[in-house]
């Protein structure tokens, strides 16, 4: 305790961290295996932590490996292996990786299952977020219909008590299929990132005009 008061004070953690590349990663990921294995009232039920981007998840949390074989023997050694068997553990870790319904993120994410599998850390599937709701389904079809003629869409407003003009209607009906383009990308994105997965779980969470506010928003993600 004394010396970590001293380092502290002295700022030397971050110096030392820093002339180490590597050593911060090694340290966080030790933190983490501190927790996780903490027994009595103050341990934890589940330990989370936010790991780095996909693209250099791996090399994070093999840091311990990489300490390991630099050293042969003693308690750094020894550390290091408790943290690896933590790691390995499919029992006790569980990677999840997230991404967006976009090209790009899936193409990341497929990458990311592959080289943590082959690295073998234990994945757990894959959240995606922000999944745009398709809320017009098989009445998508009507919409090129009513880009032509949007008498009928003008009949349902007037019933509704709107009066929309034709410039409305068709501002309307082109934000529905923008919308729509937009749920059709995104199906076929997450068609190809689940035939990429092995058979590991996909989870959509849906987007969220409003962001996550408050309790109501957290419980429709938690469902």
């Amino acid at each position: 305790a004394p010396l970590a008061r001293l380092l502290t004070w002295a700022h030397l953690n971050r110096f030392i961290t820093a002339a180490a590349p590597g050593l911060g990663d090694v340290l966080l990921v030790g933190k983490v295996w501190e927790a996780a294995t903490r027994d009595g009232s103050g341990g934890y039920d589940l330990v989370v932590l936010d790991a780095p981007p996909t693209g250099r998840v791996v090399p994070f949390l093999r840091a311990p490996e990489t300490v390991a074989e630099l050293a042969r023997v003693g308690p750094i050694r020894q550390q290091a292996d408790r943290v690896r068997d933590l790691l390995d553990d499919p029992g006790r870790t569980a990677v999840l990786l997230t991404c967006l319904p976009e090209e790009l993120p899936v193409t990341e994410t497929l990458e990311g299952v592959a080289a943590l599998g082959a690295a073998g850390l234990p994945v757990a599937g894959v959240v995606a977020n922000q999944v745009t709701g398709d809320r017009l389904g098989g009445r998508a079809g009507r919409l090129a219909r009513l880009a032509r003629d949007p008498a009928p869409l003008a009949e349902v407003a007037a019933a509704a008590g709107a009066e929309l003009d034709r410039a409305a209607l068709a501002t309307l009906v082109s934000e529905a299929r923008n919308h729509q383009r937009q749920v059709t990308r995104e199906r076929r994105l997450l068609k190809e990132l689940r035939a990429g997965l092995g058979g590991l779980p996909l989870v959509e969470l849906p987007f969220l005009a409003g962001g996550v506010g408050g309790p109501d928003e957290v419980r429709a993600l938690a469902g």
